[in-house]
């Protein structure tokens, strides 16, 4: 065992605990394979006498007892744990052993044939059993390291047990050797409860899952990946056992007795058995390096060689090549390909299919048909060219391998995906009996939530199938939400001659304004014909809300095609006819303007209509002039319509108008994009409109754009995302990868260097909560860099299968994760999956002792993230480290007002360093100082440090003195608090429920909730609050949407609370 030994190395540190199992279970194998070694040269000898030397493939059609063994074990193995069935079946084989050597008949036919068959059918019972213990054991990432030292114990078996039959066939007699191989199964039988245990949930796990039902059989039938391992499990035995029979033949040519042939191939496979450790030797390298392809590669190559040797030159030497290539790779990257093949694959199948396909395909089916392949090659050809049928049967071999090596891929993708469900492919058909009733019963509900739920299938479903509902439809149209009531409408529409007229026509008065849009859709699509003779009566109402609706459908020709005729009816005159209600403040007289503005074209008059009205301080009046803006497509609206982003309110309508001109407006958005005098609201959307451009220029801008300094880091993840929406909607769009793996790059150095930092904070973050701070700041930007690293590969690879990699390795479980990174490894390759080790595993991003505290927090403010670098000079100066006086200089000189704030509080020293009176004259809390007291707030614990720091710049500090009411109970309230110095009162139902001192919050609800409130609060002495309003908060999460998450994390953590 001195070579296992020295493979320990080759294991990674952090799996020193996998090491005394993979050793134990190498021993055992050790003992398997010694047995089958003793046994394997003296089957071929027994079965060798009697026949003539071009005869022997009749062995193989022996082989096919294995068949029919199957199904028996397949009931056994139901009934028996596998903690019991493995000694059991070992005892029994140790046993026949026993049997064969009492009723041994020299020279007999019939004894050499049933031994052969007894040996195959022996051999696979016991080699698939000690596998199918493996596979409950390894998952694809640790069977790397695993295979190939296990399989070196087996080879180290097998080479003993050759060497014993080669040195001692003729001195104790070859039948004699029979009861030395059956005593190293009691061996196996005595060691597996001391060295190996298996648990006995597992084994009785596999147990029940044995059994095979006809619908488990169509579902392997089915599985292409299993369908593939045994078509190449298949061909691969023709090849062997081709290369056997020449190797056998050749033998019993030049051997013509039963101890020289039991001598020759002891002593030959004592001679080759050391083999497979060489090859183990290169098998987990080429692991490691090329993946799994490489060691599936091995063997057709060597074999396709082999065989074309054989076929030129019919001799002993050639033989002896072929089966030692076949000896030196079958055991060792076969089986470790093999074995690694069946991983991914889904638990219910694997352990049955892999019984069939070792057992009955392999050791059955593929020698009983290599028996006849060989009977017909015979009657064909003289058996010196069986050589060139086997070479041909390599090539085929090395092809299926190719194919089954890329359907390892495609199976360790999907053995990620089934954990994150989406809602395509909820259900095969709506009309399906079973689920349109519960369609139906959820629309006619009434329940919101229901109703939506059932609308979104049908949003999936095809008009067909949508027709069975109408009526439930239709019902929908009186129902309280107005959002209901236009969905119901807009999935009419899409089945036109079930619309009733009359019933829709009533919601053109809607008072919802997208619900009367809705509805003039669904009355057109119900009648194309008079869609003229609609518009012009709807144009023509008394009502202004209905003329607008009309309008809004009209102008950008959502209603089909209508005459000249109606598009008169909103020339000029029509907006004359409505500007003195206009110049009088009348909204919906602006809105038809701006709207009616959009049919104008060419017309000079244009811009002076539309212009002031982009600007309107209505938001639907400059939301309808940036429709017809985009419309009319004239470049001199594009700085207007680019400007409205900066409105929560207009923003949709300036998204939609600059859509609408397409890649030609992709140059004005670039130009805006990388001006840092432009508004960063601004700036942080219009990535999200490029997403909705898809053009190659678009792509180009967008990786130019990161790629130039004028970019902040929110920027930057903005624009990120925009690319992987590209990627996912359009792949035929190309990424320059040479550009992506730079910004890779990028992203694992930060990363690297982030680890790197926490390390060297070490147990500062126990004393300081500056340094606490930092080290929750770098492990969040240390998860940001692997978000953004997987977001980068998405545009190089599949970005479905990318994104449930990404899943996987974030909180995957064991399997899920192992599959995941070895599916990244086959898809990216080895070089660039191992660069990723500072994003994959945390603990080994940073290589080498960590740096100097000192030198690592320089490198952080230097590093150009400003909250990393606000937060890494606070901690300086809070630890007393000398040189942050250079760092707070840089930060003097940020564009960042909050950043430059904290830069001047920390010239006059953290406020943990200075007494209460040598505070600043105007006594303003600094920004980290306010996250510090933010963090106490729960609902905002999910929050990420930097999303904090947000907050705190819209904090605001207030002073109130004694009996001043900031709540009261029964009224809304619209604030957060927490008390910086002083205390408030907080009664409920007249009781006094607690003083809210220094660090507490209170009214956290405030900030979601407009709810009457269910506490009172009143200041008890003079006190300074924190303050963040409701209003000031939502403007905050408009432009940070960010933030949303963290704030949903904290609200689940609450929830989580109450319900303990």
């Amino acid at each position: 065992m001195r070579f296992l030994l020295r493979a320990r190395p080759s294991l990674n540190p952090s799996q020193n605990a996998e090491y005394p199992l993979l050793i134990r279970m190498a021993a055992m194998y050790f003992l398997i394979m010694c047995s089958l070694g003793i046994l394997k040269p003296i089957k071929n000898a027994f079965a060798l006498v009697g026949l003539a030397n071009t005869q022997f493939y009749r062995v193989y059609l022996i082989s096919a007892l294995v068949l029919l063994f199957v199904p028996l074990y397949s009931r056994l193995a139901e009934r028996v744990p596998l903690r019991a069935l493995i000694p059991g079946i070992a005892l029994f084989f140790a046993l026949n052993l026993l049997l064969f050597r009492a009723f041994y008949l020299d020279g007999s036919l019939a004894f050499g044939l049933l031994f052969y068959g007894w040996y195959d059918l022996f051999a696979a019972v016991l080699v698939t059993q000690f596998f199918l213990a493996t596979q409950m054991v390894f998952d694809a990432r640790v069977a790397r390291r695993a295979y190939p030292l296990v399989i070196a114990g087996g080879s180290l078996g097998a080479t003993l047990g050759g060497a014993i039959t080669g040195f001692f066939a003729e001195r104790l007699q070859t039948p004699n050797l029979l009861l030395v191989a059956a005593g190293f199964l009691v061996l196996f039988i005595l060691a597996l409860p001391l060295r190996w245990q298996v648990a006995g949930a597992a084994g009785q796990a596999v147990r029940q899952q044995e059994a095979l039902s006809a619908s488990e059989l169509r579902a392997l039938l089915a599985n292409p990946h299993l369908r593939l391992i045994a078509l190449t499990v298949l061909i691969g035995l023709l090849v062997k056992q081709l290369v056997d029979y020449q190797f056998n033949t050749i033998s019993w040519e030049v051997f013509q007795t039963r101890d020289a042939i039991s001598t020759f191939q002891g002593k030959f496979n004592a001679a080759t058995q050391w083999l497979p450790l060489l090859s183990l030797l290169a098998v987990q390298p080429l692991l490691k390096r090329w993946g799994i392809g490489s060691v599936l590669f091995l063997l057709p190559v060597a074999l396709l060689g082999a065989n074309l040797g054989l076929a030129l030159s019919w001799s002993l030497a050639a033989a002896v090549v072929g089966k030692a290539a076949d000896i030196g790779l079958r055991h060792t990257a076969e089986r470790t390909g093999r074995e690694i093949l069946y991983l991914p694959v889904p638990e219910n199948l694997k352990m049955k299919a892999k019984v069939y396909i070792d057992m009955a395909v392999e050791e059955g089916l593929g020698k009983a048909l290599s028996a006849g392949l060989i009977f017909l090659l015979l009657l064909m050809m003289d058996y010196r060219r069986i050589g060139f049928a086997a070479a041909l049967l390599s090539v085929l071999w090395l092809l299926t391998a190719i194919a089954v090596q890329r359907e390892y891929v495609r199976t360790l993708a999907k053995s990620i995906q089934g954990r994150f469900a989406s809602l395509r492919g909820l259900f095969t058909s709506l009309a399906d009996a079973s689920t349109l009733p519960v369609v139906r019963q959820a629309l006619a509900s009434g329940d919101p939530l229901q109703a939506a739920f059932a609308l979104d299938l049908l949003d999936e479903a095809d008009p067909a199938t949508v027709r069975p509902v109408c009526e439930e439809l239709h019902q929908l149209l009186d129902h309280p939400s107005s959002d209901l009531r236009e969905r119901s409408l807009a999935t009419l529409a899409r089945v036109p001659t079930a619309v009733d007229f009359a019933r829709v026509r009533e919601k053109v008065s809607d008072p919802a304004r997208r619900v009367r849009e809705a509805a003039i859709h669904a009355l057109c699509a119900a009648r194309p014909a008079e869609a003229d003779s609609i518009l012009r009566e709807l144009l023509g109402s008394p009502e202004a809300e209905v003329r607008t609706a009309a309008l809004a459908c009209l102008v950008p020709g959502e209603v089909g095609e209508v005459t000249q005729d109606v598009a008169q009816l909103i020339g000029t005159s029509y907006i004359e006819s409505r500007s003195e209600a206009s110049r009088q403040g009348d909204v919906e007289a602006r809105v038809e303007i701006a709207l009616a503005a959009g049919t104008l074209g060419s017309d000079p008059r244009v811009v002076e209509i539309l212009d002031p009205l982009l600007g309107d301080p209505h938001p639907r009046v400059a939301a309808a002039a940036l429709q017809s803006a985009g419309l009319l497509g004239r470049r001199e609206f594009y700085p207007r319509i680019i400007s409205a982003l900066r409105t929560p309110q207009t923003r949709e309508a300036a998204r939609e108008a600059l859509r609408l001109q397409g890649p030609r407006v992709v140059g004005a958005l670039a130009d805006r994009l990388l001006d840092q005098r432009a508004d960063p609201v601004v700036r942080r959307y219009i990535p999200a409109v490029l997403a909705g451009m898809p053009a190659q220029a678009t792509v180009d801008v967008l990786l130019r754009s990161l790629e130039a300094p004028e970019t902040d880091e929110l920027l930057d993840y903005r624009i990120l995302k925009a690319l992987n929406k590209l990627r996912a909607r359009h792949p035929e769009l190309e990424f320059d990868r040479a550009a992506v793996l730079s910004l890779v790059g990028g992203e694992l150095d930060a990363a690297a260097s982030y680890t790197s930092a926490r390390a060297a904070l070490g147990r500062s973050t126990n004393e300081k909560a500056g340094a606490a701070l930092l080290a929750t700041a770098l492990r969040e930007a240390w998860s940001e860099r692997r978000e953004r690293v997987f977001r980068w590969l998405g545009l190089l690879y599949p970005p479905d299968a990318m994104y449930r990699c990404y899943l996987a390795v974030l909180g995957g479980e064991t399997v899920a994760r192992a599959n995941a990174l070895e599916w990244l490894e086959e898809t990216v390759g080895y070089t660039l999956f191992h660069r990723l080790a500072p994003v994959l595993q945390e603990h080994r991003a940073a290589q080498g002792p960590p740096p100097r505290l000192e030198r690592a927090l320089r490198d952080l403010w230097n590093g150009g993230e400003p909250w990393l670098a606000g937060y890494a000079i606070w901690t300086a100066e809070e630890l007393g480290i000398p040189g942050a006086a250079e760092g707070i200089e840089r930060l003097c000189a940020s564009p960042n007002p909050e950043l430059r704030h904290l830069a001047e509080s920390l010239l006059a020293g953290p406020r943990t360093h200075r007494r209460e009176e040598d505070a600043r004259p105007d006594g303003e809390m600094n920004l980290i100082e306010k996250v510090f007291l933010l963090q106490q707030v729960d609902l905002l614990q999910g929050a990420r440090s930097a999303h904090l720091a947000l907050l705190a710049s819209i904090a605001e500090e207030v002073e109130v003195e004694p009996g001043t009411v900031l709540i009261r109970q029964g009224e809304p309230t619209d604030a957060l608090y927490v008390v910086i110095r002083g205390a408030v009162e907080l009664r409920g139902a007249g009781e006094q429920l607690l003083v809210a001192r220094d660090g507490t919050p209170f009214g956290t609800w405030a900030l979601i909730d407009e709810s009457p409130s269910l506490f009172s609060a009143r200041a008890v002495e003079d006190t300074r609050l924190l303050r963040i309003t409701r209003s000031d908060f939502y403007d905050l999460l408009a432009d940070h949407h960010e933030l949303a998450l963290g704030l949903l994390q904290g609200l689940a953590r609450r929830v989580r609370t109450l319900v303990s």
